[in-house]
């Protein structure tokens, strides 16, 4: 019971929080998800402003969060999910390193998200002229995956 409180007090704090302690406590949320059985409603309620987050290291916070209920994840969740990443990816304004990162997550999404989200939006992972050749590299090992 007092374990369930402290962790009600980080989360609620999430707020007015760093950027890197809300990837610090994203990190660390896996072990008392699984020993004091939090639901997932509960923790999403707290992460899930950072998918919209301009940040990409706040994003990862939230696909962090986001692994812990893959099984849990409503379908309307997943495709703002894959809506907000297919985003990042085509942003040219954002660095490619972070453009990659992206295509990692798709790529590690591709098992918890369905087949059909996916094949809808496979275009957007075709390769471009104006992208940097480890993105394009990226994009054709997704493809292949």
């Amino acid at each position: 019971r007092i374990m369930t409180r402290s962790i009600g007090l980080v989360l609620d704090a999430m707020p007015s929080s760093s950027s890197w302690t809300k990837i610090f406590i994203a990190e660390r949320l896996s072990l008392f998800v699984r020993v004091l059985a939090l639901p997932q409603r509960v923790v999403f309620h707290h992460f899930s402003p950072l998918l919209h987050a301009s940040r990409p290291s706040l994003l990862h916070a939230f696909m962090v969060v986001n692994a812990l209920f893959a099984k849990e994840v409503d379908k309307s969740v997943a495709e703002a999910v894959l809506h907000r990443l297919f985003a990042l990816l085509q942003d040219g304004a954002m660095e490619p390193c972070f453009r990659m990162l992206s295509v990692s997550w798709l790529i590690a999404l591709t098992t918890k998200v369905s087949f059909e989200m996916l094949w809808a939006r496979i275009q957007e992972l075709c390769p471009r002229w104006h992208d940097p050749l480890e993105l394009n590299e990226m994009k054709l090992q997704a493809l292949l995956y």
